[in-house]
């Protein structure tokens, strides 16, 4: 399998950045680089609206995405490079917007890849939720409620204890 690097803030995740992560995860197995906040800062003039750990706690819970690397060099190029050496990808993935950015961090001496995936690919449409859900798995499903209006850290662990209660009641013998 293909060692796929995606890089960025990743900061106030939307539908898009997980189909992102989706998309890329069709390449290969995905390593995302996560900009500290000084990093934000500086690139944006801005503090994320989300601190780093709570980012990080995020795209850890993104099911495809396999490693997550904290980029705390403010030096983002060579910290970049850095991180382009020890992980050894393939291929880098990028959005069309980030695409000119990306560049900058791959090495001249390395054959990475840079892949760009479509804006059209990342959009979420109502066909696309109906046939995520539709599908009969034989797996009792659990509805939780809820506003998730600004998706942070907090909806993840409500999800992974009402999963872990669904395991606990469905199958109380098995703990």
């Amino acid at each position: 399998m293909k060692k796929i690097l995606a890089a960025g803030s990743f900061d106030d995740l939307r539908a898009g950045h997980y189909r992102f992560f989706e998309e890329a995860s069709k390449l290969g197995k995905v390593n995302a680089v996560l900009f500290s906040d000084a990093i934000i800062r500086s690139l944006t003039g801005n503090p994320p609206k989300f601190p780093l750990v709570e980012r990080l706690y995020l795209l850890e819970s993104i099911k495809y995405v396999q490693n997550v690397y904290a980029l705390n060099d403010e030096k983002i190029t060579a910290g970049m490079r850095e991180l382009i050496q020890e992980i050894e990808p393939e291929i880098y993935v990028t959005e069309e917007k980030d695409k000119i950015t990306a560049q900058e961090y791959l090495p001249d001496n390395k054959q990475i890849e840079l892949r760009v995936i479509p804006d059209e690919r990342l959009e979420v449409s109502d066909e696309f939720i109906e046939a995520d859900v539709s599908g009969n798995s034989g797996v009792k499903k659990v509805v939780v409620t809820g506003c998730y209006d600004w998706f942070h850290s907090g909806h993840v662990a409500f999800f992974r204890r009402s999963l872990a209660i669904r395991r606990f009641i469905c199958n109380p013998g098995k703990r």
